[in-house]
């Protein structure tokens, strides 16, 4: 019966160890790049705007519908609003040893922080100044989605000059 406590507490201690919570990739903090990596560097294909930022839909608000009236397909369609983002972006470039991805698709929300690169030095700048064709490094902030194109949430965009 020794045996067996003794076997049963070390099988115990190794679940406890290996249900440990480690850091989920991308990392909690808003623009953090750990060990010097950043998740992608790349392109800037597809940008989009959210729509439900513009003031014309904020306008909308006052005409609500009754939950009660009938629906059809004919309805005009109204996305359901998704709380803080404010654009998406698809990126793509080059496996680099710096960089985890080569393409993503990237949520960016109001606390993304987001520079432009001047020279040696990275000034604020706005997703307004985010373009296609732009070259950008983004990191990554909380769960990454493992598809691919990985999708994720921009902790740090840097749009960067390209000679």
């Amino acid at each position: 019966m020794g045996r067996f406590t003794r076997w049963s507490a070390w099988v115990a201690f190794a679940l406890l160890i290996g249900c440990g919570t480690g850091q989920v990739q991308g990392g909690d903090d808003i623009g953090s790049e750990p060990d010097g990596k950043i998740d992608i560097r790349g392109v800037v294909r597809e940008l989009e705007h959210d729509e439900q930022n513009n003031s014309e839909a904020e306008q909308d608000e006052g005409s609500e519908r009754d939950p009660d009236d009938p629906i059809s397909s004919d309805d005009p369609v109204t996305p359901t609003p998704v709380k803080d983002v404010i654009g998406h972006i698809l990126v793509e470039g080059e496996m680099e040893a710096d960089t985890v991805h080569d393409k993503a698709n990237i949520t960016v929300k109001k606390q993304t922080v987001i520079e432009k690169q001047l020279g040696h030095d990275t000034v604020p700048a706005a997703f307004n100044d985010v373009k296609t064709g732009s070259t950008v490094e983004v990191t990554f902030t909380g769960p990454v989605e493992e598809s691919y194109p990985v999708g994720a949430i921009a902790g740090k965009i840097v749009i960067i000059e390209r000679d």
